[in-house]
Formats: C-alpha cells, sequence, structure tokens
C-alpha cells in the first residue's frame, strides 16, 4: 500500500513502496532544487517602519527611524474570517460572513533615557485621557505601520501595511537586581485592516521592491537593524 503525497513538485512516496518510485525520486530532487534555489524565509529578517501619530508628529516627527530600528520583534497579523452554517437544502452548509482583523504584538528595547517608553506612554495618553477620560478622534491617533520580510541580501520580498493602527495594551516591565538584561517592551495593537503591499500590483515585481526601498529605506535600515541587535545582544 503506497502513501503519497501530492506536492507542487509531484507526487512523494512517504513509505518508499509506491511503483512510482521514479517520480517520487524526481519530485524530492525538485524540491531540494527549488530550497537551494530559493532558499527558506527565517523569522530574523524583517523590518518595520512607522507613521508617528498625527496628533504626535511636532514632538516626535523624527522618531519614525528610531522606532523602527528598536523593534526587537513581533508577528505577521492574522486574519480569521468568520462563517455561519446555512441551510437551503441537504445539510448544513458554512457560508462566510465576515472578516475579523486579529490584534497583533511587536515589542520594543528601550534606551536607557527611556525615549522609546515615553513615546508609547504618550500615545496611549493621546487615545484615551487618564485624568479627565477625554477620548481623541481616532484620526489623530491612529497611523499606519509595514512590515517586511526580507531575503538574505535583505531585499524585501513581502510586505504588509496595517492602517489605521493603534496601541491597546502594553505589559509590565520587570525590574531586580539580579542580572542585567535587556528590556523589551511589549505593545498590543489593534488596527482597522491590513492588505498585502504587493497584491494589487500589476506591474514588474522588482519595480515594485525597488521603490518601496527607495521609499523608506529599508535595504539599508535592514542591514542596520541586525547590527544593533548585535550590540545589544
Amino acid at each position: 500500500m503506497a502513501l503519497t503525497l501530492n506536492t507542487p513538485f509531484g507526487n512523494v512516496d512517504l513509505l518508499g513502496k509506491s511503483s512510482e518510485q521514479t517520480n517520487s525520486t524526481q519530485g524530492l530532487s525538485k524540491f531540494t532544487a527549488f530550497v537551494r534555489e530559493n532558499g527558506l524565509a527565517t523569522h530574523n529578517r524583517y523590518f518595520v517602519t512607522f507613521d508617528i501619530p498625527r496628533a504626535l508628529q511636532a514632538k516626535y516627527s523624527q522618531f519614525g527611524g528610531v522606532i523602527s530600528l528598536l523593534c526587537a520583534g513581533g508577528e505577521l497579523p492574522a486574519v480569521s474570517l468568520e462563517a455561519r452554517d446555512i441551510f437551503t437544502f441537504g445539510a448544513l452548509k458554512p457560508y462566510a460572513t465576515n472578516i475579523r482583523f486579529n490584534q497583533m504584538f511587536l515589542f520594543f528595547y528601550l534606551d536607557t533615557a527611556m525615549t522609546v517608553k515615553t513615546f508609547f506612554d504618550d500615545w496611549f495618553t493621546l487615545i484615551v485621557n487618564p485624568i479627565d477620560g477625554l477620548v481623541a478622534y481616532n484620526d489623530d491617533y491612529s497611523t499606519n505601520v509595514r512590515i517586511f520580510q526580507l531575503d538574505k541580501a535583505d531585499v524585501p520580498v513581502y510586505g504588509v501595511q496595517l492602517n489605521k493602527i493603534w496601541p491597546i495594551s502594553t505589559y509590565p516591565l520587570q525590574i531586580t537586581y539580579q542580572g542585567s538584561a535587556l528590556h523589551r517592551l511589549p505593545i498590543s495593537f489593534t488596527y482597522k485592516h491590513w492588505k498585502n503591499m504587493e497584491i494589487n500590483y500589476e506591474g514588474d515585481k522588482s519595480s515594485f521592491w525597488g521603490n518601496l526601498m527607495s521609499s523608506y529605506g529599508v535595504r539599508m535600515l535592514g542591514k542596520i537593524a541586525p547590527v544593533i541587535y548585535g550590540i545589544l545582544a
């Protein structure tokens, strides 16, 4: 009995007992060649760019690049589709009814002057004033964030833009006399929606990413970030 896995590289016999052993070997060879040529993505090749919220630009106009470099990690955003069982005939069938964009988090190294911490304190205070409870206009406190996946040459190959994003919660920072570990500030964000930055682009892919690199300096800053993380480690 054969156990065959259908892949884009051909049928691969998982037990090695198929009569199509030659095809399976060729499929495995194709897969190996594909990985050698294209490589596999790693989670440490990324870069994040921030637009400073409108109401904070006067105070932090030059701070976007600093925040980007001190972003020590996080996640690419997810999406969930909501469904409801609907009866037409026969068995109930699930139909899509809505889309939900899940919260996501990023965490940041803190400088010794705690400027990054102060920036997020100001951002939270802008959204809801802790003294009088007044809530600001969404256009004043929301912004856009872009997350790029980079290849081994620090060239972006994938990117998402999160629109109308703002921080919804932060987490305590541990302090102790034991050790000298670096502070990393986790922030949870909510947003209106995210989009694949390339998905509706019909032109040349290399030109698309080249323009983005020019606009945001992704390639240059992508090379700087690992050096900074090496210093901080």
